[in-house]
């Protein structure tokens, strides 16, 4: 059984826990309400920490138990002085296998959880809910802004080359002016400089091979075909939340979701970006809690 400790940040003292094949300590934030309704465990997107996270649990986490952490090599996972085995690997089952054991050794499995994965890190989020479906412990799954194409249509391979660009020069986006254009395509709506800050932050610090590792085998054909058929067998209730303005991953995609499954529910944000739950917080968590509970919500 993995042991928790205490990751030291700055003056901030946060719990960490070793799982997996890197070995190394793991942030993450788990939130309790008095009485929660469920459990929802959230995904991050390429590159990022679970920091963009924190508007939509403060909203939900009165209701809800939350569970955010920081992958290996990204944000408060990232150790300079400890870094990673040459022999880890940034891959999608790595990826599903850590947020399981993660979820295993914080004991959350009593009841089904509610699965919410952004951008890239879907393709996670949605092998480690058919996993838990397998199992009988999966709730719901969310998708944020990661469409499924057609294998035919070749809509991987557009970012691949933009990711391989952005994983060389990362290191030059914290210049003013790249850093605005950079939000400006990840963002259609202004968002609070703090989180523009953390996410250049996540970027730029994240580590090199993990990034690019993580990033190609999320749009490896092999992965793409699964991630498309894995999202049409599951049978929890779905959610789609679409940006209309996503200017990263292509929009169309999600409504291709809808289209060969019928029965998820899809929430169009037309003038929202990448990170429209940043960009609407509010409304965006109140979409979420009406999918976790279906109840009438009022998110102030």
């Amino acid at each position: 059984m993995a042991a928790t400790t205490r990751l030291e940040l700055g003056n901030n003292i946060m719990p960490s826990v070793k799982i997996g094949q890197a070995n190394n300590p793991i942030f993450y934030e788990l939130s309790t309400p008095a009485e929660p309704e469920g459990t929802v465990v959230f995904i991050n997107a390429w590159c990022s920490s679970a920091r963009y996270w924190k508007e939509t649990v403060k909203r939900i986490s009165s209701r809800f138990q939350t569970l955010t952490y920081d992958q290996p090599g990204i944000g408060r996972s990232l150790s300079k002085e400890k870094p990673l085995p040459a022999t880890y690997k940034g891959t999608i089952d790595n990826g599903s296998n850590e947020a399981l054991e993660l979820i295993e050794h914080l004991e959350l499995l009593d009841k089904p959880l509610h699965v919410v994965g952004h951008s890239l890190g879907v393709v996670i989020a949605t092998h480690l809910a058919t996993i838990l479906e397998s199992r009988g412990k999966l709730a719901s799954l969310t998708i944020v802004n990661c469409g499924s194409f057609e294998i035919e249509d070749r809509k991987g391979e557009i970012l691949v080359p933009f990711i391989k660009l952005v994983v060389n020069i990362k290191r030059i986006l914290e210049l003013p002016g790249l850093r605005q254009l950079t939000i400006r395509k990840l963002a259609a709506r202004p968002i609070e400089s703090s989180y523009e800050q953390i996410i250049i932050n996540d970027m730029v610090a994240s580590d090199i091979r993990i990034a690019r590792e993580l990033a190609l085998s999320s749009l490896t054909p092999v992965n793409l075909e699964r991630y498309h058929r894995e999202v049409g067998e599951l049978k929890a209730p779905l959610l789609l939340v679409v940006g209309d303005r996503d200017g990263t991953i292509p929009p169309k995609g999600m409504y291709n979701i809808k289209r060969f499954k019928p029965t998820a529910k899809l929430v169009p944000f037309p003038d929202c970006g990448h990170f429209l739950m940043l960009e609407r917080p509010n409304n965006f968590a109140e979409v979420l809690l009406q999918h976790l509970s279906p109840k009438v919500v009022s998110v102030c």
